[in-house]
C-alpha cells in the first residue's frame, strides 16, 4: 500500500473512532485547548504505530491506539 493510501485509510479510521480519542482527552484536560492538543498528539502517537495495526482486527480495540490513548 503506498504512503498516500495508507494516510487516507489512517484519517478515515480515525475519523470514525475520534469519539475514544476525545473522550479520554476530556477526562484528562479542563480547558479544550489541551483536550484538542491531546487529541492531536493521541492520533500522531497513532499515526507512528499505524503500519503494526493488523487489519483483520477493530480499529478501535488496536492495542498501540488503547495505549497512545492511555498513555497520553
Amino acid at each position: 500500500m503506498t504512503r498516500n493510501a495508507l494516510r487516507e485509510q489512517f484519517g478515515s479510521l480515525i475519523e470514525r473512532h475520534r469519539g475514544i480519542v476525545f473522550k479520554v482527552a476530556h477526562m484528562y484536560c479542563r480547558h479544550p485547548e489541551d483536550r484538542r492538543d491531546l487529541g492531536q498528539e493521541i492520533a500522531v502517537q497513532a499515526w507512528r504505530s499505524f503500519a503494526a495495526w493488523d487489519a483483520a482486527r477493530p480499529f478501535s480495540t488496536w492495542r498501540s491506539m488503547r495505549r497512545a490513548t492511555v498513555s497520553m
